[in-house]
């Protein structure tokens, strides 16, 4: 079954994960020098994933390359339908984790095999695979497949098993605090644990009140018929002389 048209949260959490994506490069983002021209159209692939760096060992060279095809076929707006999408970036992922498994190329690669397999309708694998990446314990992967995976589970209706893994990484941190409770909220509300929602979107007007998620966790408490709170203060900056 195809994947039903992003939210406008869900467009501005992808936006996040994308965020924490790039923050994990030390150097400045590198292009990819392949350009696909299509329709008059010049698109050029920005990679700035994973700290890649201008590393001598062929093999490390190799496997960057074979994970930038994964993340082009994922991200290929030429294609226009996301079931050749997704199958071609299943090809290619799996083509990194055979030829590179202990890499972390190879677990980033797993990573978009998994959205890709859950695009596809194929939940089973999708989980199986995000699991596993969370299961190496890296810190800089570890939780962008946790929000990816209570998604997984939300679309397929698993609510419960959803919170849990949100729950899990609100504890845990390493993921944008704002994304995190709005998406527990939103996932609360929906299987109708309204103190567990209450919460989670209370936290995102107190505590994230520049968050662009805020303004969605006031509607959802007016919605649900709650009291909206206040902002925190802001911090008074002290002055270095």
């Amino acid at each position: 079954m195809a994947r039903a048209r992003m939210t406008r949260s869900e467009l501005r959490a992808q936006d996040e994960i994308t965020t924490t994506l790039e923050r994990l490069t030390e150097t400045a983002m590198a292009r990819k020098n392949e350009v696909l021209i299509g329709a008059g159209v010049v698109l050029v692939l920005v990679l700035g994933f994973f700290g890649w760096r201008y590393y001598s060992s062929t093999q490390t060279a190799a496997a960057q390359k074979d994970l930038s095809n994964v993340i082009f076929a994922f991200h290929d707006q030429a294609v226009k339908v996301d079931k050749d999408r997704f199958e071609k970036t299943v090809l290619a992922a799996q083509k990194t984790m055979a030829d590179y498994p202990s890499s972390s190329e190879a677990s980033l690669a797993q990573y978009y095999l998994a959205l890709s397999q859950d695009g596809l309708g194929d939940m089973a694998n999708a989980v199986k695979n995000l699991e596993e990446v969370i299961g190496r314990g890296d810190t800089r992967t570890k939780p962008i497949a946790q929000f990816a995976l209570a998604n997984v589970y939300k679309r397929n209706g698993e609510l419960q098993k959803s919170i849990d893994v949100l729950k899990q990484l609100e504890t845990a941190g390493g993921f944008s605090k704002a994304a995190v409770a709005y998406e527990l909220g939103s996932v609360a509300e929906a299987a109708n644990q309204k103190e567990v929602a209450q919460t989670a979107y209370s936290k995102v007007v107190t505590d994230s009140a520049d968050s662009p998620f805020r303004s969605d966790a006031e509607s959802a408490l007016k919605r649900m018929g709650l009291p909206v709170p206040a902002p925190a203060p802001a911090q008074p900056q002290v002055e270095v002389k």
